[in-house]
């Protein structure tokens, strides 16, 4: 019974892809992040009960993401999926001839869901366009923790890992210009990504150290990206 459905899936899969009018695009993003309860966690679990000279090297800077779209066209309205993967991350760090403490931070955070775009344009054959959209979709962060201590010279470094998840609701509206050439186009959008915690991190090794206490990684802030892109089908009349 699952192959049969498995195929039938694929068969309208290939119909609507030979017929119907699609964008296709990849492309990289410079992401805000806010992250202000993951720097005050960073800033106590590493310098406040450690070595006096511990100092935080990095803590959570904004970072470039990768994005996809896979959008159906209808005139000047399109619609479809998207995916994402933002990570930052943050550590502290301080190291002599005896001692070596060391915390550091990776959390990544991946994204599929929906999305919508219109094109103001009237004349849809202009090399540029002027778009609004809309994004929304279900995310998760993942978030790794590395503990590196060495509290004497003749003492062996003592490493523990933490692993952690989230979940995570978003909305990203934008508006951009779109150039294209031929069945070729680059769209660069600026957009404010709002991002809704269904959860807090939450510990999803069982062997793997507890958090002290609830923290939320927050994604939320300005994001611009640059995306190319290829035209499917595309009417010669559009």
């Amino acid at each position: 019974m699952n192959q049969i459905y498995l195929t039938v899936l694929l068969t309208l899969v290939g119909y609507i892809s030979s017929y119907a009018q699609m964008h296709v695009s990849v492309g990289t993003f410079y992401g805000a992040y806010q992250m202000d309860d993951l720097k005050e966690f960073l800033n106590s679990n590493s310098t406040g009960n450690r070595h006096p000279d511990i100092k935080i090297a990095s803590s959570f800077p904004h970072f470039c993401g990768t994005e996809a779209k896979l959008y159906f066209v209808f005139n000047r309205l399109s619609v479809g999926a998207q995916a994402s993967l933002s990570s930052t991350g943050g550590n502290a760090n301080f190291e002599d001839a005896n001692t070596l403490f060391k915390y550091d931070i990776r959390i990544k955070h991946k994204v599929i869901g929906i999305g919508a775009e219109y094109v103001f344009n009237k004349n849809l054959q202009s090399p540029f366009h002027y778009l609004i959209s809309v994004q929304a979709g279900y995310g998760y962060s993942l978030l790794n923790t590395e503990d590196k201590v060495k509290s004497s010279q003749f003492s062996p470094v003592v490493i523990t890992n933490g692993k952690f998840k989230s979940d995570h609701f978003n909305i990203q509206p934008g508006i951009g210009v779109r150039w294209q050439y031929k069945y070729l186009f680059t769209t660069l959008l600026g957009s404010y990504f709002f991002d809704f915690q269904d959860s807090a991190l939450e510990r999803y090794d069982e062997n793997g150290p507890q958090l002290y206490r609830r923290v939320e990684a927050d994604w939320s802030g300005v994001r611009l990206s640059l995306s190319i892109g290829i035209k499917i089908n595309e009417k010669k009349n559009l």
